[in-house]
């Protein structure tokens, strides 16, 4: 059986006009009903007809991002595609994914990053790699070069002048785990992502990015806690000694650990009480 539904290809930039009036709410709603419907006949569909159907409705969203008013628009009728900001307002991630037989699923990821001296938005789309976190788990990544994921949040945080953007999100995996991931963005001049490599210092080492592993029918709490400014996840324990190392067998064990950023690094911290 398929698991749920909720993103990459070739990289792609576009410019955007930041100062549009509002949004036309008429015609991108619009949009937004066309490409429903051409989501819901992708989903319906199998073999190399539905790789060709997918690819199609990555393109026709990239078209619609193009539009000089997309990223004032909420998208709200596009519930099959997750968006999320940053709080400071710059970058806009776009994630979807899609259902493949044997629990798998093909992961979408479009960026929009704003330029505040052009007052542009830049439009970046992610390519993925199926089974990236299986054999380069700690690889740093690329736009050419994405593990995918379903980000669900962004947390902005500043060292030296430079803003980081930490993403946190989830992967399906298979049928028998799943897995939550945090990595860290920056961009440059031109609006270019960059994913910052030893981001982490997770038991005394140096981790370019974050990955649990997990039983499928158990809930991980990964999330930021934005009181005490520190990203608060479950920690995770084999259900018996006996599975160390098997992530199906691991489950939230009811402790706590956090992420503090600490020097333009996030630094692990064990036992902490969450105020989620």
């Amino acid at each position: 059986m398929l698991k749920k539904l909720i993103v990459l290809s070739s990289l792609v930039w576009f410019a955007f006009d930041a100062n549009a009036n509002a949004p036309d709410t008429a015609f991108l709603r619009k949009k937004e009903a066309i490409l429903l419907e051409q989501h819901n006949k992708m989903l319906h569909s199998t073999g190399s007809e539905k790789r060709i159907l997918e690819l199609a409705f990555r393109d026709s969203l990239i078209r619609l991002f193009d539009h000089p008013e997309a990223p004032s628009y909420p998208f709200d009728s596009l519930k099959v595609i997750g968006r999320v900001k940053s709080d400071d307002n710059k970058l806009l991630v776009y994630t979807w994914n899609i259902p493949q037989s044997g629990g798998f699923h093909n992961y979408y990821c479009i960026l929009q990053y704003y330029l505040k001296k052009e007052k542009k938005y830049t439009l970046t789309v992610l390519n993925e790699q199926p089974g990236f976190l299986n054999k380069y788990q700690q690889q740093i990544a690329t736009a050419a070069n994405w593990p995918g994921a379903l980000y669900y949040k962004v947390v902005s945080t500043k060292y030296k002048g430079q803003t980081y953007y930490s993403i946190l999100g989830f992967d399906f995996n298979n049928l028998v785990s799943n897995r939550k991931i945090i990595e860290v963005l920056t961009f440059d001049d031109q609006g270019e992502p960059q994913f910052v490599p030893n981001a982490f210092i997770y038991d005394g080492k140096l981790q370019n990015r974050i990955v649990f592993e997990y039983n499928e029918r158990v809930q991980m709490t990964l999330d930021y806690d934005e009181k005490n400014k520190m990203i608060v996840f479950d920690h995770l324990a084999p259900f018996k000694p006996s599975l160390q190392n098997q992530y199906q067998f691991y489950g939230p064990d009811l402790s706590y650990d956090a992420f503090i950023f600490k020097d333009g690094k996030w630094v692990h911290q064990k036992d902490i009480s969450p105020t989620l």
